[in-house]
Order: C-alpha cells, then sequence, then structure tokens
C-alpha cells in the first residue's frame, strides 16, 4: 500500500504538486467522484486505466506551460542580476573614469557575444520531455527506496 502512495506523490509532483493547467484529482479524471476514487482506493482498486490515461494527457499537457513558467522565471533572475551588476560595476565610486570607460567597452563586446550565440539545435522540446521524465523516475526509485526501508524498519521491531 505505501508503495502506491509513493507513486501518487510522485505522479501528483510531475504535475508540479498541485492540479495545474486544469487538472483534475485522479478520482475526478475520468468523471469519477472524488469519495466514489477514495472509497475504491480504500478497497484496494487503483484507478482505472481510462483515469491513468487521462491523468498521463493532463500532464502532457500541463508541461509545456511549467517549463515555460520555469523558463520566464529564470529570465526575470538573470536580468535583474545582470541589471544590479553592470550598474555596480558602471558607476562604482572611485573608480577613473577611463577604467569605467574600459568597462562599459568590455560589457558591449561581452552581449554581442551572447547576443550571436543560439541555443544548441539539440536542445528541442522532446529533450526537455525526456529529462522530466527522467527526473521524475529518479524521484520515484528514490521514495521507494525510502519507503522500503521504512518498512524493512518497522518489519524489523518486536
Amino acid at each position: 500500500m505505501r508503495r502506491e502512495g509513493a507513486a501518487a506523490a510522485a505522479a501528483s509532483t510531475s504535475a508540479g504538486g498541485t492540479a495545474a493547467a486544469g487538472a483534475a484529482p485522479a478520482g475526478a479524471a475520468a468523471g469519477g467522484s472524488a469519495p466514489a476514487a477514495a472509497s475504491a482506493a480504500a478497497a484496494g482498486a487503483g484507478p482505472s486505466i481510462e483515469q491513468l490515461m487521462e491523468r498521463q494527457r493532463l500532464e502532457e499537457a500541463a508541461l509545456p506551460l511549467m517549463l515555460e513558467a520555469m523558463w520566464a522565471a529564470n529570465v526575470l533572475d538573470i536580468q535583474n542580476t545582470l541589471r544590479k551588476v553592470c550598474r555596480f560595476v558602471l558607476t562604482e565610486e572611485g573608480a577613473p573614469k577611463a577604467e569605467l570607460q574600459a568597462r562599459a567597452n568590455a560589457l558591449k563586446v561581452l552581449g554581442g557575444i551572447f547576443m550571436e550565440s543560439r541555443a544548441p539545435e539539440a536542445a528541442a522540446p522532446n529533450d526537455a520531455r525526456k529529462q522530466m521524465e527522467e527526473a521524475m523516475m529518479r524521484v520515484v526509485e528514490k521514495r521507494a527506496q525510502q519507503e522500503g526501508a521504512t518498512e524493512s524498519e518497522e518489519e524489523a521491531r518486536p
């Protein structure tokens, strides 16, 4: 029973830990009610194949949105950091004007280099999906190992 809990927790983690992009809880994914799903789970019956397929479809639909949100957050963080660093480097008190001018020129060259660079062509959407799936598998395996260790400890107790 504990392994089912780890798999369900890992599946909810893959959807961002919440019902992302309108994803319904597992019990409601195929039109079932939450109490019915809870009683089915308590009786030992897991979600149906249709429910699992719907959940997977919703998670796949949410993946691009999650990646886009993470990318946007990273872009904002990088922009804010660069803004602060450039302001400091270009307005440092006590630095000679010639040094500040040289720093400005160096930043201009560096910015040009970054603007000319491109993302590798190997960075396809399927690569991101594959990386997310591999990361989720590692999470599930780690949780299963942790729960297996916990069960072993409980069984060893007199």
